[in-house]
C-alpha cells in the first residue's frame, strides 16, 4: 500500500506532502495496510462462507465467524487511524458526507423497531466503513492498489470457473451459475467489477507481461460471466467498459464536446419517449417485450409492498437493519397482501426490497436517501471531474475511470437490486472503498493547490 522512494502517490501531480510518520511507524503502517486490504477483499469478493446457503436463522443472528473477522478489521482500521492522525482528520473533513449517512444509521436505534439488530448491524457497517476509510489512507501509490485489485479479482474469477466444475451440483442453480456465492445476481455483480478493474489496469500497463495477464482476466471474466447467464451483467460490464472511455476522451476535448454530447443525450432519451408513445406501449408492455416479464420476476409487487411500508414510517423508517431478518415470526412478508407474488414466498426467504432506494427507505427514511443520494453524488462529480482532468497521470487516470464506472454501476444496479449502504454487501464494500478513495485523492489536490497559492504569494516581491 505504501509506494517504494520515488514512486507517486495519490496526489503526487499536485506536489502535495502529506503527514508522514517514522520509518518504523511507516513500516508499521505498510503491515497493517497488507494484512487489512488482504481480509477486505476477501470478505468483500469471496466471502465467509463460500459455496454454502446461509440459514434464515443465521443470517439474522450472525455467526461467530463473522464477529471475529469484523473485530478483527475493526482493529486493524483503528491501528491504521491513530498512526496516521493528522491525516485522518483531514480525510475525515473531507469526507464527511459518507460520515454524515453512516451516523444517520447509528443514530436510528434510538426509534428503531428492533435496536437489538440495529446496533449489531450498524456495528458491521461502521468497521467495514472504517475499513475502507483506513485503506484509502494508508495508500501511497494508487497504482499499486489497482494492481493488487486487478489481479486478486482475476484469482476471484478463475476461483468460481474452478468451483463450478468440481461442484456442479452447488454451483449451478436452475437460473443458471451461481459459483462460489449464493445467488446468480451477486456472481454478475463482482464479474462486472472485475472486468471493470482488469480493463482500466490494462489499458495503462507498459509491460508485456500484464497486458498478457490482463487479457487472459478478462478472458476468465467473461468466460464466467457467460456461465452465469446473466445477460444484464454482460451487457453492462460490456457495454460500460468499452462506451464509457470512449465517452470521457471524447468530453475531454473541451466545453463544445460536452454541450453536444449533452444535447444528443437528450434528444436520444426523447425520441425513445415519443417512440414509445406513437405505439401505444405502456410500461408493463414494454418490460414485456425488452425482458420478457412484465413484474420483473415479482419485483413490481415486492415495490408496491416496500412502499406501503415506507408510507408508515416516511421519515425515519424501521432503523437501519431493523427490518428484513428479523424473525420468523415477526417476518415482514407476513404482512403481504393476498393474491401478491410475497404471499407465496417462504417466509424468511426474502431479506431485500430489490431496489436500494427503496431500502433505503424502509431502513432510515426519505432523510437517509438524501444522505446517501448526496454522498454518492458527491463522490461522482470528483470521479467525473478528474477523468476529464488533462493534467493527470495514465495510471491515476485508470484508476479515476474505475471509479467512476463503480459508481455508475452502484446507482444503476440499486435500481433492481439493494446495495446503498447496505452492510456487508459487495458492491456496496467497493464503492465505499471508491469513494474514500476519490475523497483522499481529492484531499491532496486541495493540499497541492493551498501550497502553490502560497509559495506564489511568498515568491512576489514587496512593494
Amino acid at each position: 500500500m505504501s509506494g517504494r522512494a520515488g514512486e507517486a502517490g495519490p496526489g503526487a501531480a499536485q506536489g502535495a506532502p502529506l503527514p508522514r510518520v517514522s520509518v518504523s511507524r511507516e513500516g508499521l503502517c505498510r503491515l497493517l495496510g497488507f494484512a487489512l486490504l488482504g481480509m477486505f477483499l476477501v470478505v468483500t469478493f469471496i466471502g465467509l462462507n463460500p459455496l454454502a446457503d446461509i440459514e434464515v436463522q443465521t443470517r439474522a443472528e450472525g455467526n461467530i465467524a463473522d464477529r471475529l473477522v469484523s473485530l478483527a478489521m475493526g482493529g486493524l482500521a483503528f491501528a491504521i487511524i491513530l498512526l496516521r492522525w493528522r491525516l485522518a482528520l483531514m480525510l475525515l473533513r473531507q469526507s464527511w458526507l459518507i460520515w454524515l449517512m453512516v451516523g444517520w444509521c447509528v443514530l436510528s436505534v434510538v426509534w428503531s423497531m428492533y435496536p437489538g439488530f440495529t446496533i449489531r448491524r450498524t456495528f458491521v457497517m461502521c468497521v467495514l466503513t472504517a475499513a475502507a476509510f483506513a485503506l484509502a489512507l494508508n495508500t501511497r501509490n494508487t497504482y499499486r492498489l489497482h494492481t493488487m485489485l486487478a489481479l486478486f479479482l482475476a484469482f476471484v474469477m478463475a476461483l468460481n470457473i474452478v468451483a463450478t466444475i468440481l461442484f456442479p451440483s452447488i454451483a449451478i442453480t436452475e437460473i443458471g451459475v451461481r459459483g462460489i456465492y449464493g445467488q446468480k445476481n451477486m456472481s454478475g455483480q463482482v464479474a462486472v467489477i472485475s472486468a471493470f478493474a482488469i480493463a482500466t489496469w490494462m489499458s495503462v500497463s507498459q509491460r508485456p507481461l500484464h497486458v498478457v495477464i490482463g487479457l487472459g482476466g478478462l478472458g476468465v471474466t467473461g468466460l464466467f460471466l457467460l456461465m452465469t447467464g446473466s445477460r444484464t451483467s454482460t451487457a453492462l460490464a460490456v457495454g460500460l467498459t468499452l462506451t464509457v472511455p470512449l465517452v470521457m476522451r471524447f468530453l475531454a476535448r473541451g466545453p463544445r464536446e460536452r454541450r453536444f454530447l449533452f444535447m444528443l443525450g437528450l434528444f436520444g432519451l426523447a425520441f425513445a419517449a415519443l417512440g414509445f408513445l406513437a405505439v401505444g406501449m405502456t410500461l408493463p408492455e414494454i418490460l414485456k417485450h425488452s425482458v420478457g416479464d412484465p413484474t420483473l420476476s415479482g419485483r413490481t409487487d415486492i415495490w408496491e409492498f416496500a412502499l406501503i411500508e415506507i408510507a408508515h414510517r416516511p421519515w425515519l423508517g424501521a432503523g437501519y437493519g431493523a427490518f428484513w431478518d428479523v424473525g420468523l415470526d415477526v417476518d415482514p412478508v407476513l404482512r403481504a397482501p393476498p393474491g401478491t407474488f410475497l404471499s407465496q414466498v417462504k417466509i424468511g426467504y426474502l431479506n431485500q426490497a430489490h431496489n436500494g432506494y427503496l431500502e433505503v427507505m424502509l431502513h432510515v427514511g426519505i432523510i437517509g436517501l438524501v444522505l446517501a443520494l448526496a454522498a454518492v453524488a458527491q463522490s461522482v462529480y470528483q470521479a467525473l471531474y478528474l477523468c476529464l482532468d488533462r493534467t493527470t497521470s495514465g495510471a491515476a487516470h485508470a484508476l479515476h475511470l474505475f471509479c467512476f464506472l463503480v459508481l455508475v454501476f452502484y446507482l444503476g444496479n440499486n435500481l433492481m437490486e439493494a446495495t446503498l449502504f447496505l452492510r456487508g454487501q459487495m458492491l456496496n464494500n467497493i464503492a465505499m472503498l471508491v469513494m474514500f478513495l476519490l475523497h483522499r485523492v481529492w484531499l491532496d489536490r486541495l493540499i497541492g493547490q493551498r501550497l502553490a497559492a502560497r509559495e506564489a504569494s511568498g515568491a512576489q516581491p514587496m512593494a
